[in-house]
C-alpha cells in the first residue's frame, strides 16, 4: 500500500527519502506538493534526477531502473545528488560512494 500511495499520503522529513524497490516510473497525481525523484540501477548508480516535480506529472524511468527514490522538493540538490553518482544502502542508511 505504501508503494501505491507513495508521497501522496506518507510524508518524509527534510533529510529523508522514500525508497521503492523494485523501482519504476512514477506519477504525481493527487499530490499536494512538489517532490524530487531519482532513478537508480541495481548497483546504486543514479540514472536520472528530477527536481521539484509538481503535481499531475508522469515520469518515465530510464532503462535499467531498479530503485526509485522520492523526497521533498530540493532535497536532492541540498545533498548534491546528481546523475552518475553512486549510493550505498547499508543497514537502512543511505550514503554516497
Amino acid at each position: 500500500m505504501r508503494r501505491l500511495l507513495g508521497a501522496m499520503y506518507f510524508s518524509v522529513g527534510d533529510n529523508e527519502v522514500m525508497l521503492f524497490r523494485p523501482g519504476g516510473s512514477i506519477h504525481t497525481f493527487f499530490m499536494r506538493m512538489a517532490i524530487d525523484v531519482a532513478f537508480l540501477n541495481k548497483d546504486g548508480e543514479v540514472l536520472a534526477v528530477h527536481e521539484n516535480v509538481v503535481p499531475w506529472r508522469i515520469l518515465l524511468c530510464p532503462r535499467g531502473t531498479k530503485i526509485t527514490l522520492e523526497g521533498r522538493a530540493f532535497t536532492f540538490r541540498k545533498h548534491s545528488l546528481i546523475k552518475g553518482c553512486c549510493l550505498d544502502f547499508n543497514e537502512g542508511n543511505l550514503t554516497f560512494v
